[in-house]
């Protein structure tokens, strides 16, 4: 047999093992309960709201513990909420797209699983849903042991609603349901992957890299535009355009800038990075996960020894050159 043949055909061999025991191991697991704040608040009696908020706080301490149920201002907010057209729209399409949290609760039973492979002391948090009447800045909250979702900014086709909220299209793109698991991620590994400093860009990519690897592992066959929340057109661009994009970070001194200033297109949420023509945000995150996969590669070390690794080291190590 032809020896070059022979080695394709044993990684491809291997590479079928992996997966096939990746979904074997993905098959057996069990969803993990999801507590429906969302719907439970929904469906209170109205006509005896006090009394109905006061049998629902000691199920969803999160949101309720500690409210004055005395105030009548508190329990007239409440109302409002429920009643509010908007929140009664949103909460119907919640109630279409996730009236069975069993989807959902095997999906996040993933990624904890994932996560655990990496970080031994992870434990399954307690995971709530509710609605947030848009406040897509803090639609993910991961608090060790509590882990919040938004569901309202994961409805598809929820556009119109999300433009009236006056949220801007380069994040509404990205509210939809193919973006929740990415999200849960992406919080999950920015809580467990720390990095004393980041002053300097290089430091946010190499942190920005780390976790966008994390994310690959524990969200295996999700797509790298979900990954990095990229349109595939800026996700072609930023593979197009590694060189270009590099030459002027390293031309430009902007490597071990420590002005945030300087380098925010690179690392902050936007529409486009102004400094290269066609570019999107965020460069830092592709950048950096290019450099942790040559590190990564390069040394052959594990990911536990990746996370103690300084970025100059990793920088070095990884010889990266587009």
């Amino acid at each position: 047999m032809n020896p070059k043949l022979k080695k394709c055909l044993i990684l491809l061999s291997v590479i079928l093992t992996v997966t096939g025991c990746r979904q074997n191991d993905d098959k057996k697991t069990e969803p993990v309960p999801v507590l429906r704040y969302d719907q439970a608040l929904m469906r209170l009696d109205t006509s005896r709201l006090k009394e109905s908020l006061q049998g629902l706080s000691d199920s969803f301490p999160l949101y309720l513990d500690g409210a004055d149920w005395e105030n009548r201002v508190n329990l007239l907010r409440i109302r409002n909420f429920i009643e509010d057209p908007v929140v009664q729209g949103t909460y119907a399409k919640i109630g279409r797209q996730y009236a069975d949290s069993k989807d959902l609760g095997l999906d996040l039973a993933r990624i904890f699983h994932h996560t655990k492979k990496l970080f031994p002391d992870f434990q399954n948090p307690r995971v709530y849903t509710y609605i947030s009447y848009f406040d897509f800045v803090n639609r993910v909250m991961y608090l060790d042991t509590v882990l919040s979702i938004a569901l309202d900014l994961y409805v598809d086709g929820n556009e119109a609603l999300l433009d009236e909220a006056g949220i801007p299209r380069y994040m509404s793109r990205k509210l939809n349901a193919a973006h929740l698991a990415p999200d849960v991620a992406r919080v999950i590994g920015s809580a467990w992957i720390r990095q004393e400093e980041k002053r300097s860009l290089l430091d946010f990519m190499v942190y920005e890299g780390k976790v966008a690897w994390f994310m690959e592992q524990v969200l295996p066959g999700t797509s790298p535009e979900n990954i990095f929340g990229y349109t595939k057109e800026q996700l072609l661009w930023c593979k197009t355009h590694e060189k270009e994009a590099w030459q002027y970070v390293v031309q430009q001194n902007l490597l071990f800038e420590t002005n945030p200033v300087k380098f925010r297109y690179f690392v902050n949420e936007g529409p486009f990075n102004p400094l290269l023509e066609g570019a999107p945000a965020r460069l830092a995150q592709f950048t950096g996960l290019q450099i942790v996969r040559a590190y990564l590669k390069k040394s052959g070390t594990d990911f536990q020894t990746l996370l103690s690794a300084a970025p100059m080291e990793i920088l070095q190590v990884s010889g990266y050159r587009p």
